[in-house]
Formats: structure tokens, C-alpha cells, sequence
């Protein structure tokens, strides 16, 4: 029996999960949704590689945009998802609801905001996704200073 699954989220590991159905020969439909307009991508490279320029965006990609011109595999990007409803197997969206029979769910994180004051000041950044980069990249221009809050532990400057 031909299932329908569909991945919630665009990141690594939900590319990762496509990718696997796909090298698994699921017989049935995968739909990918994610709030973005990119494809599934990696995080690390945000803030090193392509935050510096020295990367495309494309090479982000956990697969290139040809491995997604499948007519097994529909895209929901840009789709935000608001609620599942678990009793019906259905995805309430920013678009159509979308039935599933199983679910993956790999929406990653979200950016823990400052609750301080002045956190709001112009110039504070929160770095989690590709268009936080290019905001970032639009602002510094020439500037070679910056302060980062929130590195993991042990990081160090090069």
C-alpha cells in the first residue's frame, strides 16, 4: 500500500529524511513543507563559509535542485504550518491543508530572543537562517568588529 509522507521542515535533517525515502524506493508520495523559500540546507556553513561570502547558497543544499524534479516528491515551500490535527492526519498551513498518512517531524530550533533591555537597538542580529546572513551581510559593509553572544561552548575566534 502507497503511503503518503510528509516531512515537516526544511532543514538538514529534513532533507536528510526525503533523501532517505527516496534512496529507500518509498513507493509513495513524499511532500516536503517548509516555512522558508529554500530548499533543505545545512546551519553550520551560515555562520562560517557563507556568512564570509566564500560560499553559494546553493552549496548549503543537502541536495542539489535536481534531485527534487522527482513527480514523487512535491515542495511546500514558503508554507508555514500552523496546527496538526492529529485525528484527521492533516496539516493546517499558510496554504492548503495537507493530508498525510505519516509525519515526519524535523522543524529544528528557534532563535531564543534577548529579553533585555536594549535588545531592540538597530544592529542586533539573530543568526539561524539564510536570509539572517544576508540582513547581517547587508549591515557590517567594510566593518571588521562585531560581537557574538550565544557561540557554543569551547568556540574560538580564528
Amino acid at each position: 500500500m502507497s503511503q503518503r509522507i510528509v516531512v515537516a521542515g526544511a532543514g538538514h535533517a529534513a532533507g536528510q529524511a526525503v533523501a532517505t525515502l527516496k534512496q529507500l524506493r518509498h513507493a509513495g508520495e513524499i511532500i516536503l513543507v517548509g516555512d522558508e523559500p529554500y530548499l533543505p540546507y545545512q546551519r553550520p556553513p551560515l555562520s562560517k563559509k557563507f556568512l564570509s561570502g566564500d560560499m553559494p547558497a546553493q552549496r548549503l543544499y543537502v541536495k542539489p535542485e535536481s534531485f527534487y524534479d522527482d513527480p514523487q516528491i512535491k515542495l511546500h515551500l514558503n508554507t508555514r504550518i500552523d496546527a496538526i490535527d492529529r485525528d484527521a492526519n492533516v496539516l493546517k498551513t499558510s496554504g492548503p491543508d495537507i493530508a498525510y498518512d505519516k509525519l515526519v517531524l524535523a522543524t529544528g530550533s528557534r532563535v531564543r530572543k534577548l529579553a533585555i533591555d536594549g535588545s531592540d537597538l538597530i544592529g542586533i542580529h539573530y543568526l539561524r537562517d539564510i536570509d539572517d546572513v544576508k540582513a547581517i551581510r547587508s549591515e557590517l559593509g567594510e566593518q571588521k568588529r562585531a560581537v557574538v553572544v550565544g557561540a557554543r561552548p569551547g568556540w574560538r575566534s580564528p
